[in-house]
């Protein structure tokens, strides 16, 4: 059971990335916009023929930082992983 923590850290990160980088289930679900998920509110951004660049990229960075927050988090779990991978038993 000790070696099956860094596996399920990372399958926890991963699974983390799949539901906050989700576009289409939000999108179809949230009727209203104030109920939006930040990825689906940063497609407003980008129209036919414009695109507020200062207010997207600071949304995609506002995006970014859960998901950096988690992975530091979970740093040691990965190199921890990667380490166990190269025992040979």
């Amino acid at each position: 059971m000790p070696l099956s923590g860094p596996p399920l850290a990372t399958l926890a990160v991963f699974n983390f990335l799949g539901v906050w980088n989700d576009f289409m289930w939000p999108l179809i679900m949230t009727h209203s916009e104030r109920l939006w998920m930040l990825n689906v509110g940063l497609s407003c951004f980008q129209e036919m023929y414009f695109t507020n660049w200062p207010l997207w990229m600071a949304g995609a960075v506002m995006a970014l930082l859960p998901v950096l927050a988690v992975y530091v988090a979970a740093q040691r779990y990965f190199v921890e992983s990667i380490v166990l991978t190269g025992i040979k038993g």
